[in-house]
C-alpha cells in the first residue's frame, strides 16, 4: 500500500528502534531501523548495523544501508541523494594517530588508540526517482575524521533557480540534463556568472550567454584615486568579489546592475575620508555602504555612497557597524544607539541585545532591562512577546519559534506568544528531530504531537 511521504514521519519505538508513522501516529513501516529521518519527497534516510541508505514509502530499499552518510535534498522541482563511500588513505601517515589526544606525528586530530584509518571521501549524487548519476567527486575528511559523525562538504553549492538546479559549478534542467559547466555563482538578477578561460560572461538558467560582455576579476577598487585592496590581512576590505566588463565599469558581485563609481566626490567634512575599513554593496539600493574613518576621528563610522559617487548625506555616518544580516538591514551593536539600518537607509533603535531576524520587521533578543529574551517589533518600537525567556529564536517554520526556559526547549506561535508545547526537550530542531534525556525523536512542530511509543 502506498503512503503519501507527507504523512510519512520516523517513530521511535521502546526498542530503541525506529519504523515510520503517519501524521497520526499511526504505524505504517515497523520499527527497524537504527536511525531514521522524515521523508522528502518519496524517500527517506535510515540507518541499519551496516550504515545509512535509502528507503521508498513502501519501505523498500532503494540504496542499501551500507554507507557511512548519506544525505537527501529536496529542492523542488529535483530530488538529490548524496551518497558517500569511504577508503583508508593509509598513506597520509602525517596523519595516523598514535595515542588519544597525543600529537607525535603533526595532528591535531584527536582520536581513539592507535587509529591509522584518514576517511577518503567519494561522493555519488543521484537524482530522484530515477538514481541517475548527476556527478561524483573526491575530497579528504578534514573535518570529523576521527569520529562517527559524518557532515556533508563545507564547500558543496547547492541552489534551484526556477526550473533549474546549480550544483557545484554545474547547471542542470529539471530533466536532469547538463545545461552548463564553471558556473562562478548566481547574480542578483537571477542570471549566473560563468568562467571562460581568463574572463567571465554572464549566461541564463540554459547556460546560453546573454551578451558579448566580458569581466575580468579584481583583486581591487579605486576609491578617490587609491587603490584599496581585495584583503589587508587580517581585514577583509571589499566585502564581495570585484569584477570589471571589457566596457570598463566595476561591479560587487552579486549585483551587476548597480556598476561601483569610477569617481567619488569629496567627503563633505574636513580632512574627508582618512582610512577605509571596508565597503560592500547594499542590497536592493542604489547604495553602497563605506566603513571609514573621516576627518581627524579614529572611530570608524558607517557612511552611505550613491552609485553615482555621490554621498548620501540623509544619513547619519554611524558608529558601532557589526554586520549585515540575512534581510539586508544592517547590524549595528558597539556604542549608545545599537540598532538597525534597514534597506530603505532608516534607522531603527533595539532595546536588546543579540538581535536575530525573524522575518519582516520583527526580532528576537536578550531585553536591555530584564536580561531575557523577547520578540521586538522594530517599526512599532514595542514589544510583540514580552522578555520572559532565556531564549529565542530562529523561526523553525513560518511563524513558529522555539523558547528555552530552564535549559529546556519548547515551541512558540510568532502571532500569539501561544506555548506549542512545554519546556520539554533538550533541543529541537527544524525538522521536527527533538532530543530528551539521550533519547532523539520527533515532534510536530505544529501540533507538538510526539511520534514514539
Amino acid at each position: 500500500m502506498f503512503f503519501p511521504a507527507s504523512t510519512m514521519i520516523p517513530w521511535l519505538a521502546k526498542s530503541g528502534l525506529y519504523g515510520y508513522a503517519d501524521g497520526d501516529g499511526r504505524l505504517i513501516i515497523p520499527p527497524q531501523y537504527t536511525h531514521a529521518r522524515p521523508f522528502r519527497g518519496e524517500f527517506a534516510v535510515m540507518a541499519q548495523e551496516g550504515g545509512f541508505g535509502l528507503i521508498n514509502t513502501l519501505g523498500v530499499p532503494v540504496v542499501a544501508p551500507e554507507h557511512p552518510f548519506v544525505h537527501l535534498s529536496a529542492p523542488r522541482p529535483f530530488s538529490l541523494a548524496f551518497i558517500k563511500k569511504e577508503y583508508n588513505a593509509w598513506w597520509r601517515l602525517p596523519r595516523w594517530k598514535v595515542l588519544p589526544g597525543l600529537n607525535l606525528l603533526s595532528t591535531r586530530r584527536n582520536g581513539p588508540l592507535l587509529t591509522t584509518r584518514v576517511p577518503r571521501a567519494k561522493w555519488d549524487v543521484l537524482a530522484l526517482p530515477g538514481m541517475e548519476k548527476l556527478q561524483e567527486f573526491n575530497c579528504m575528511d578534514e573535518q570529523n575524521a576521527w569520529g562517527p559523525a559524518r557532515k556533508m562538504p563545507d564547500d558543496l553549492r547547492l541552489l534551484t533557480s526556477g526550473e533549474h538546479l546549480l550544483l557545484r559549478h554545474e547547471l542542470y534542467n529539471a530533466e536532469g540534463e547538463r545545461c552548463s559547466g564553471s558556473i562562478f555563482g548566481q547574480l542578483a538578477d537571477g542570471t549566473f556568472l560563468q568562467y571562460r578561460k581568463g574572463w567571465y560572461r554572464r549566461v541564463n538558467e540554459a547556460g546560453k550567454p546573454l551578451d558579448a560582455v566580458r569581466y575580468y576579476k579584481k583583486n581591487h577598487l579605486v576609491f578617490g584615486g587609491s587603490t584599496i585592496p581585495q584583503q589587508e590581512a587580517p581585514y577583509q576590505r571589499i566585502a564581495a568579489p570585484v569584477f570589471q566588463s571589457t566596457g570598463g565599469e566595476v561591479f560587487l558581485f552579486p549585483d551587476f546592475s548597480k556598476p561601483f563609481p569610477a569617481s567619488i566626490e569629496p567627503y563633505p567634512q574636513v580632512g574627508g575620508v582618512q582610512y577605509i575599513a571596508m565597503i560592500g554593496a547594499l542590497q536592493d539600493t542604489d547604495h553602497f555602504f563605506v566603513l571609514a574613518t573621516t576627518g581627524k576621528s579614529d572611530e570608524r563610522r558607517l557612511l552611505v555612497l550613491h552609485k553615482s559617487g555621490k554621498w548620501n548625506k540623509l544619513v547619519e555616518p554611524r558608529p558601532g557597524f557589526d554586520s549585515m544580516l540575512r534581510n539586508g538591514a544592517l547590524l549595528f551593536t558597539q556604542g549608545s544607539a545599537r540598532g538597525v539600518m534597514d534597506t530603505a537607509l532608516e534607522f531603527h533603535l533595539f532595546p536588546l541585545q543579540y538581535p536575530e531576524s525573524l522575518g519582516g520587521t520583527l526580532y528576537a533578543g536578550k531585553d536591555n532591562k530584564s536580561g531575557k529574551y523577547g520578540v521586538f517589533d522594530i517599526m512599532e518600537q514595542d514589544w510583540k512577546i514580552t522578555p520572559a525567556y532565556s531564549y529565542i529564536g530562529p523561526c523553525l517554520a513560518e511563524g513558529i519559534v522555539p523558547y528555552c526556559l530552564d535549559n529546556l526547549y519548547g515551541l512558540m506561535e510568532l502571532d500569539t506568544g501561544r506555548h506549542i508545547t512545554p519546556p520539554l526537550y533538550d533541543s529541537i530542531d527544524k525538522s521536527g528531530a527533538v532530543t530528551q534525556k539521550n533519547q532523539l525523536f520527533y515532534i510536530d512542530i505544529y501540533t507538538g504531537l510526539e511520534y514514539r511509543d
